[in-house]
């Protein structure tokens, strides 16, 4: 799930120095160029003078991007983390057995996707057939992505995404959400001022006011008729990047306007924690996350054990978790505590997988509603109508599954989760994963 979901959050903006150059899927079209021309000079107008020389724009086909994406993907993760990602997908019950992720990614990036900025090659791609130059939907995409070049001109967030993640992924969606947040507020300023003939200053407000209720639409957006056949994780982690972006962006904007945008991608959210409430980001006394390092199980667990992933799972992360299984209310509730967590995805010979995590929260009572949601969870994934027995105590909750005994332990504001541990290891994964570092 984590890697490759956090590609598809990326999106198309995808791109490796050697990547894939298909000549003859590209095309120019001067009135596709000359409206962009246009947009251009009004994202200048509103923002200050920042291109040195026009944007190239190329129209593209869905095949385009479907090679792009793939072609990039592999270039820019390893196989084995892409194995080892599409096994917690699986383990984490986000998807099927069996399921192919890839496939799924790439099919939902040609249905939904209408242009995309390459930060690589410096360039923008219209998608053929999806909007008409000097139409609503044209001009808001193109703003949205010459928006992203506009940023991208001295503001380096593709790299430094690229960076964290493999190895933060909270970070680099919280990175993600500010980058797509941002074009978003220029998007439709420009795009609704250009439509309707307006003074771009008196759209402004309605676009941020409708930026700060976009969350609110998270479901009805997951449940868009052209994704219903995707897993719930991938339509959240696609749709919700833009509306949780949005109102952080337009958080930010009312704390200084779209200087204080520019100055956010030079000293961008640290978690989703903070997008997601923008108030732990604004201001001198931001709430950092607690980082985890170190605290790998993989010993712990036996010989023939080894660790073959681990990385960092936030506040949104959790939330999509539970979403399914739990409702989205709990769901967002029971993340709304989060404060640091690392997880670590081990592997057994002969395939047994073990899924651990040390987590650290606001509150005792954020831990113990976080332990009692994955006890609630694996207790119910293997059959939601006979959910397996939950052995409870003071400090924390033990379930045999059908992926081996999960046993959830709350140390004060601290929770313990060792998924899948052989029973006479129980004492000595969590032992290992509590020895992790920890730094703000």
């Amino acid at each position: 799930m984590r890697v490759l979901l956090i590609l598809l959050v990326l999106g198309p903006t995808l791109r490796s120095e050697d990547g894939p150059k298909p000549e003859e899927d590209k095309r120019q079209v001067p009135a596709v160029t000359e409206r962009c021309a246009e947009l251009s000079k009004a994202i200048e107008a509103l923002l200050g003078p920042k291109f040195a020389r026009p944007v190239p724009v190329h129209v593209i086909n869905e095949d385009f991007i479907a090679r792009f994406a793939k072609e990039t993907e592999e270039r820019l993760v390893p196989k084995e983390i892409r194995d080892a990602a599409e096994k917690l997908a699986v383990r984490l019950k986000q998807v099927p057995a069996g399921y192919d992720m890839a496939k799924a990614q790439l099919k939902l990036l040609r249905r939904m996707v209408a242009g995309l900025y390459d930060p690589d090659l410096k360039c923008y791609y219209v998608v053929d057939g999806k909007g008409e130059p000097g139409g609503m939907t044209f001009d808001m995409t193109a703003a949205h992505e010459l928006g992203h070049a506009y940023r991208d001109v001295d503001k380096d967030y593709w790299k430094r995404t690229k960076a964290s993640i493999l190895t933060d992924e909270d970070r680099a969606i919280a990175v993600t959400c500010l980058v797509e947040g941002d074009a978003e507020l220029i998007g439709q300023s420009i795009g609704v001022a250009m439509n309707t003939g307006g003074d771009v200053e008196k759209v402004i407000p309605s676009v941020i006011a409708s930026a700060k209720l976009a969350p609110r639409q998270t479901a009805a957006a997951a449940a868009n008729p052209m994704m219903r056949e995707f897993p719930l994780s991938m339509r959240e982690m696609l749709v919700t990047r833009y509306l949780i972006g949005q109102a952080f962006a337009a958080a930010v904007y009312e704390e200084g306007g779209w200087g204080a945008l520019e100055r956010a991608f030079d000293d961008p959210p640290r978690s989703t924690e903070q997008v997601l409430h923008p108030a732990k980001y604004i201001g001198p006394n931001k709430d950092e996350p607690t980082l985890f390092a170190g605290g790998d199980p993989a010993k712990a667990l036996g010989d023939d054990w080894r660790n073959i992933y681990s990385n960092t799972m936030g506040e949104f992360m959790v939330r999509v978790h539970f979403t399914e299984a739990l409702g989205r209310r709990r769901a967002t509730k029971v993340a709304e505590g989060w404060d640091g967590m690392r997880y670590h995805l081990c592997e057994q010979t002969g395939g047994a997988l073990f899924f651990g995590l040390i987590s650290t929260w606001d509150s005792e009572a954020d831990a113990a509603e976080f332990a009692r949601a994955w006890a609630d969870w694996a207790s119910s994934r293997d059959d939601k109508d006979k959910p397996r027995v939950i052995k409870s105590t003071d400090s924390g909750h033990s379930i045999d599954t059908a992926d081996g005994l999960v046993v959830v332990t709350r140390i004060g504001q601290d929770v313990v989760v060792s998924d899948g541990v052989p029973a006479d290891r129980v004492a000595s994964v969590s032992k290992a994963l509590r020895a992790a570092k920890r730094a703000e």
